[in-house]
């Protein structure tokens, strides 16, 4: 697909312009059982400069997606192969990695990846698995992020002036039995952060 537009937005009574999964009144009967399957399975996508507006009243400004590429390859054993590269609001953006199964991301069940994420001045590195990727039970990864000045950053996100100077901080999440202990460590900028702590999830936890 190349030379593709997007815009979603929202009016001011909150309607947006866009749906993607009508919704439909439920059969009567028992509930169909869950899908195991996705109806449909992407073997290679491959975008050439596409770009996506969203726009919406909860935003101080609209993101303004522009992608010279987007390319997801299915590879051996359900990996799959992701490379990703353009601007968010002219700021250059970039994502490569891989992770598998592609079904778990709207399943749930096991996932694993192994992904980068540089926007801006900030690069992200995630690496590991997690039990059920609906609500990141069973989490066993490492995150980090870094980069040269975290008050350039918060300047270009319009958040308080809080540090300045290069920052790099390291979470991670290892899980035994039912819970999963938080470690978090390293510095945004002058000021330092440090924390342990335990979870039942990463999404909407329960303990």
């Amino acid at each position: 697909l190349e030379d593709c537009k997007v815009s979603l937005t929202r009016n001011d009574k909150g309607e947006p312009n866009w749906n993607m999964i009508p919704r439909s009144e439920p059969e009567p009967g028992p509930p169909p059982p869950p899908r195991d399957k996705l109806p449909v399975v992407l073997r290679d996508l491959q975008l050439q400069n596409c770009s996506l507006n969203v726009a919406s009243l909860k935003l101080e400004e609209p993101l303004d997606f522009k992608f010279s590429s987007i390319s997801m390859q299915h590879l051996e054993s359900d990996r799959w192969q992701s490379n990703v590269s353009g601007t968010l609001n002219e700021e250059p953006m970039s994502i490569d990695g891989w992770f598998m199964p592609f079904q778990a991301l709207v399943l749930g069940g096991p996932l694993e990846h192994d992904l980068e994420l540089r926007f801006s001045r900030l690069t992200a590195q995630s690496s590991g698995s997690v039990k059920d990727a609906k609500t990141w039970e069973g989490a066993n990864l490492t995150a980090k992020i870094h980069g040269p000045d975290i008050g350039v950053l918060l300047e270009e996100f319009r958040l308080p002036p809080f540090s300045e100077g290069p920052f790099d901080c390291q979470l991670k999440l290892n899980t035994e039995g039912s819970m999963t202990k938080l470690d978090l460590d390293g510095d945004l900028g002058s000021v330092d952060i440090k924390g342990k702590g335990e979870l039942d999830r990463l999404i909407n936890p329960r303990t």
